[in-house]
């Protein structure tokens, strides 16, 4: 069995929740790129938007989350921190 390893299957990718952009998202697995952006005079943190039938070299296998984890981002008990 061939296992499709593609955006919408991967850790990386924060699906866009978005009516205007339906099956896009944004890939986090590096972080931000700076982007300047004339009209408001500032520089923006930018995540690629992808497609969630895209696919690339880092894919991370989606894991689902356990029940015991709390809602807070805590690298000691968070399992993408591990």
């Amino acid at each position: 069995m061939k296992i499709i390893r593609t955006c919408g299957k991967c850790w990386f990718w924060d699906e866009d929740d978005g009516e205007d952009s339906p099956g896009m998202g944004l890939c986090r697995r590096n972080p931000p790129a700076f982007a300047v952006n004339n009209d408001w005079n500032s520089v923006l943190g930018v995540w690629p938007p992808t497609q969630k039938d895209a696919w690339c070299g880092e894919y991370k296998e989606k894991k689902e989350p356990s029940s015991k984890l709390t809602t807070t981002t805590n690298k000691d008990t968070d399992t993408r921190w591990r």
